[in-house]
């Protein structure tokens, strides 16, 4: 056996052999970080849209307080406990995010929580709480929107 028919028959195919390998394994560790990143700006709309919840839901309350004449005023206490506890969730998941997403989102969908994280928020003691709930409810409506016009634009959907 010559050194030609060696290469062909055993050297050759291990070369494909190995960059066939090495093509795939990069295309796992792709799709996966796809699927992460995929994962992560879900759990974020997810819990915008349970910020945005939580105000429309608080401001319907409020506003039914002030303008009803109906006895059934406002939320019950339990229903007022339930959408709290899951508005501070949702805050919690937006700030674990913010402080690891430059790793998996991009940074203009991270530019846009960071403007929500530091958006203005009128004084307690200044300003009624239909107006403080009016305020949140529009920058989170505009966090939401813009947050998924960035996850669709970093995951190419």
């Amino acid at each position: 056996m010559n050194i030609w028919e060696i290469l062909k028959t055993f050297i050759v195919p291990i070369i494909i052999s190995i960059i066939t390998v090495k093509i795939s394994l990069k295309k796992f560790r792709t799709e996966k970080w796809w699927e992460k990143k995929a994962e992560t700006y879900s759990i974020v709309i997810d819990s915008l849209h349970k910020l945005k919840n939580y105000c429309e839901q608080k401001l319907a309350a409020e506003e039914n307080n002030i303008y009803s004449n109906t006895p059934v005023q406002g939320l019950s206490k339990e229903k007022e406990m339930a959408l709290h506890k899951q508005y501070m969730q949702a805050h919690q998941e937006v700030i674990r995010v913010i402080d690891v997403g430059s790793f998996i989102i991009s940074k203009s969908a991270l530019s846009v929580l960071e403007i929500y994280k530091n958006r203005p928020e009128l004084d307690w003691g200044e300003n009624d709480l239909i107006d403080i709930i009016t305020q949140d409810l529009k920058h989170t409506t505009s966090c939401l929107e813009n947050f998924k016009k960035e996850a669709k634009k970093d995951l190419g959907i």
